[in-house]
């Protein structure tokens, strides 16, 4: 028989730690396992937010966001100083992701 998912009653928040824990824990077991990973994880230098888990595989994929502070990504203060600045160091952050 396949264990029953119940939904979290809200999301949880812990360290990457925590996150790897609930990941082996809902590997192999159906897709719903998977939304015990909602939440905010801390990975020290910039934090994971999972938004949305994907219901099963034709789903609508999975949303996550993460964030830092400038000192944390080792941006100088010469890539927050214009419009046009940020808008570069976003551009190199959200290309070197991607490559990532």
């Amino acid at each position: 028989m396949t264990p029953r998912y119940e939904a979290p009653s809200r999301a949880i928040s812990g360290t990457d730690a925590d996150l790897l824990d609930q990941l082996r824990y809902a590997d192999g077991r159906p897709y719903g396992f998977y939304k015990n990973a909602l939440g905010a994880w801390d990975y020290g230098d910039f934090t994971l937010a999972i938004d949305h888990v994907q219901a099963d595989p034709y789903a609508p994929p999975s949303s996550l966001r993460a964030w830092s502070t400038p000192e944390a990504m080792g941006l100088p203060e010469a890539a927050l100083a214009s419009s046009d600045a940020r808008l570069a160091a976003a551009d190199f952050i959200a290309r070197s992701f991607d490559e990532a």
